[in-house]
């Protein structure tokens, strides 16, 4: 429950530190995820809206617990996905989350974030709930046994309710989002994760709200990654 607690005050104290979009309503509908905050001074989070009569709630599932992470022991080793392990990549183990699952990991304690796919099983450790790769837990000060909070989409969930006219946004520093595929200006296309991040990443720093996008329905193993930004943006009333 202390735990619980912990990652709620984190999340809520980020959201005191971001400013807002102006944004006028149409037809089509954007939605914002209510969790996991940016650290960043980009966006203020409204209440969650409506996107095709469904919170977007619906669609997210939240986590909490310890993290891990493995290195040179495993590295260029098998994992469960049939891939090779790279302790340098993007990616990570969760013991029943679907491969290719992209979850967003938040280390409370650093407030730092970051993207990993899931490509391997474990950890079989009680009360561990990710292994992260060497770089993922490097990344956001994770390299002990630190609590954690993850969110993800309901890849189940999405793929019955959501068809390939629209895009799931993921980033480390803004709101997941779902949003019509026309909103959106594809900077780069890539069949391959770490790529796709390794150009997210890349810029990050000169490129306002860049996102990694997949198509709806294509939600596990290897869709295609599109990094991109909104080009029109409409928040959904009741």
């Amino acid at each position: 429950m202390l735990k619980k607690i912990g990652c709620i005050i984190a999340i809520v104290l980020l959201s005191f530190t971001l400013l807002s979009w102006s944004v006028a309503p149409t037809a089509n509908y954007v939605a914002y995820a209510a969790i996991f905050e940016s650290n960043t001074d980009k966006q203020e989070l409204a209440t969650p809206t409506l996107l095709a009569d469904t919170n977007l709630q619906d669609y997210l599932v939240t986590d909490e617990g310890k993290s891990s992470h493995y290195a040179h022991k495993f590295h260029n080793r098998r994992t469960a996905s049939g891939e090779l392990f790279d302790m340098y990549g993007y990616t990570a183990a969760h013991k029943k989350l679907p491969f290719g699952t992209i979850v967003k990991v938040l280390n409370p304690n650093s407030q730092q974030a970051i993207l990993v796919r899931i490509n391997d099983r474990g950890p079989f450790v009680k009360k561990r709930i990710i292994d992260l790769s060497y770089r993922a837990g490097k990344s956001i000060g994770a390299l002990g046994t630190p609590n954690i909070c993850l969110q993800y989409f309901d890849n189940q969930k999405v793929t019955e309710k959501l068809d390939t006219s629209y895009l799931l946004g993921y980033s480390a520093d803004n709101p997941f989002i779902v949003v019509k595929k026309s909103y959106t200006e594809t900077l780069k296309e890539e069949t391959d994760f770490e790529a796709a991040m390794n150009y997210l990443n890349s810029i990050a720093d000169t490129t306002k709200d860049c996102y990694l996008f997949i198509e709806a329905a294509k939600t596990e193993r290897n869709p295609n990654y599109i990094v991109g930004v909104i080009k029109s943006i409409s928040v959904a009333k009741k």
